[in-house]
């Protein structure tokens, strides 16, 4: 079971800039594509141009492992709430339903700040009392049970999400993939009718490159992606195209722990490495 964790103050909204692509209101700061993509042209070197598969992909796998040079414990407070999670408005959202604001925080406090004076006392009152109800998790998208909850995976900054503390239960530690045509419907997304998948409602694109990552950094750690699961992935890869978010996800980790992921940086190695419909 994952462990809830709780966002302790608010982060300030930063001044915003002109939208960087559909969606997206990038805060000044947040992403610096120019830097972000000599870092990752260093970073793969020579890596990128081996063109056989096989190859390809042990090069990869040796370059993340040998480049994490620091591994965090699991602590999202400190490493996935503050900054590495933010969305490019500033504010947190649900991997696998884009919620804003999982902490409440935000509309709680605008509220205590148009208050008078006398209900302002009782307005800060409530919004501690709410503030000890955990509301935000941290989401593995490969599952802290599928690895025994062992480092460096557990901890690994590129696998960790923000999530509604009752989606991140409701999933559990099911396999992500499509939950067919008779489907049951819950908060997060979709289960199939066995129960054996988790179709997510949103994220699919992002917790698909979580994915092929950790498959990569970690070949034989995990068994529940065969063939035809790892071709859910890749479609969902192809239909969710990186955003602005997941690239600055993708840097915030790189800074903090020293590796990449690889199919955030080049999607088309995906489609190069992993089986293909």
């Amino acid at each position: 079971m994952l462990v809830s964790m709780r966002l302790h103050s608010p982060m300030p909204t930063a001044p915003f800039r002109a939208a960087a692509g559909p969606g997206d209101v990038v805060s000044i700061g947040y992403y610096d594509a120019a830097r972000d993509q000599a870092d990752a042209q260093s970073y793969y070197g020579q890596a990128g141009k081996e063109q056989h598969r096989a190859q390809l992909f042990l090069k990869l796998s040796k370059l993340l492992e040998r480049t994490h040079t620091t591994r965090p414990g699991y602590e999202p407070a400190k490493y996935v709430f503050p900054r590495l999670d933010r969305r490019p408005d500033g504010e947190l959202a649900c991997l696998y339903t884009t919620r804003r604001d999982l902490t409440g925080q935000g509309e709680r406090w605008s509220r205590l700040a148009l208050a008078s004076p006398l209900d302002a006392v009782g307005l800060g009152l409530a919004v501690a009392a709410e503030e000890s109800r955990p509301r935000l998790t941290a989401e593995h998208v490969v599952a802290r049970d599928w690895f025994d909850d062992r480092q460096p995976m557990r901890g690994d900054l590129h696998n960790l999400f923000a999530c509604d503390k009752d989606v991140n239960e409701e999933r559990g530690s099911t396999p992500l993939g499509e939950a067919g045509p008779d489907r049951i419907e819950v908060r997060g997304g979709w289960f199939s009718s066995d129960g054996q998948l988790f179709e997510p409602r949103e994220g699919k694109g992002p917790a698909a490159r979580a994915t092929l990552y950790f498959l990569t950094r970690y070949p034989g750690a995990i068994h529940c992606y065969g063939r035809k699961e790892t071709e859910t992935l890749l479609r969902w890869h192809r239909e969710d195209p990186v955003s602005t978010y997941e690239r600055h996800h993708n840097r915030e980790a790189f800074l903090r722990q020293g590796n990449r992921n690889p199919y955030i940086d080049h999607p088309e190695w995906a489609e190069q490495i992993f089986p293909r419909p």
